[in-house]
């Protein structure tokens, strides 16, 4: 099945709150950064999606292409992360 990808113009971006944290800092506000980090944290528990949703059909292909890739070449799908020293 394939789908073509249709843009929403040279002005979309997946996560549109990322944008406003830019725009919010040029006006002053050193803040902003942390202020869309919180604001996604509250989302992310309410489990709601801080970025444009229309696209994740997209990146679960790549993910699922690229893990493939890593697995056919012996890889682990999910490495386990270092132990801390």
């Amino acid at each position: 099945m394939s789908r073509k990808l249709k843009t929403k113009g040279k002005d979309f971006v997946v996560h549109p709150d990322t944008k406003e944290a830019f725009r919010q800092y040029a006006l002053g506000n050193r803040a902003s950064f942390e202020e869309m980090k919180e604001e996604r944290r509250l989302q992310n528990e309410e489990g709601e999606p801080y970025w444009d949703t229309e696209y994740d059909w997209m990146y679960s292909r790549i993910a699922k292409r690229n893990t493939a890739k890593f697995r056919a070449k012996g890889g682990e799908p999910f490495p386990k992360k270092a132990r801390k020293k």
